[in-house]
């Protein structure tokens, strides 16, 4: 399912019902209401149903996972993540409208959302948000997020403004930076005053891991992904829904 987002969760189950597995991009629909139908219905049909978030299943990703996990660079402490470009209404009329949920929580927001929980979780302890809402759509987004350990990850988001759109993972031993990090490619291992440059190249243009795994999943039966379960789509919902309420955005198509 790759519609504009107010109509993902109409087309996902449309196939559904219809006995079809489906992967639906990103976010897998507007909030988290509506992923828990999505979920309700996949599990009714005995079908598989995973959002299409792409990064989390880059090799680049999956080596600062490895990384991590090993103790290399310690306790993460900090994530960051900033997902910005610069766009128009001439150039994307939908990113800019209301009705269409546009603005950048959901459109590029949601990216550092998946990666901070890779590493911190997905149940931060606490969210805070500001962001330049204009005609009801978010144009530039900012968050906070708290963990019940300390941890903080700083998410931002924007669609008319140029910033890097790299991501750190921080700990105590030292940081993994990585380039473009929704699409990453390469990764830097910082320990101390060495670095090193680890090249992890995806297969053609990125997806096909995501869809590699889609089948995989297919194949054994499964309606579910262990890499990316529903269970943690719904709960990037919920959390973009309490930065929605912070910053004061509610789309027209939520009724």
């Amino acid at each position: 399912i790759s519609t504009a987002h107010p109509f993902h969760k109409q087309c996902a189950e449309i196939f559904m019902k219809a006995g079809k597995h489906v992967l639906c991009e990103k976010p897998i629909c507007v909030n988290a209401y509506q992923a828990r139908q999505l979920k309700n219905c996949a599990e009714k049909n005995g079908v598989f149903l995973m959002e299409a978030m792409w990064t989390r299943f880059l090799p680049a990703i999956m080596e600062a996972r490895r990384i991590v996990e090993s103790g290399a660079i310690g306790e993460v402490r900090c994530v960051e993540a900033d997902f910005c470009y610069a766009s128009s209404p001439e150039e994307e009329a939908k990113l800019f409208q209301n009705h269409m949920a546009g603005g950048s929580l959901l459109d590029v927001g949601v990216y550092g959302l998946h990666f901070s929980s890779l590493f911190l979780g997905s149940s931060p302890q606490k969210v805070c948000a500001a962001a330049d809402v204009r005609d009801g759509v978010d144009l530039h987004t900012h968050v906070l997020l708290q963990y019940s350990n300390g941890a903080v990850a700083k998410v931002s988001s924007a669609i008319q403004l140029y910033k890097p759109e790299d991501a750190y993972i921080y700990g105590t031993k030292g940081f993994i930076y990585l380039p473009v990090f929704y699409g990453a490619q390469e990764l830097v291992l910082h320990i101390g005053d060495e670095h090193s440059h680890i090249k992890k190249p995806s297969i053609g243009d990125g997806f096909e891991e995501e869809i590699y795994e889609v089948c995989h999943c297919i194949r054994s039966g499964r309606t579910e992904s262990d890499i990316l379960p529903l269970s943690e789509s719904i709960r990037m919902m919920e959390i973009m829904d309490e930065i929605r309420k912070q910053i004061g955005v509610r789309y027209s198509c939520e009724g």
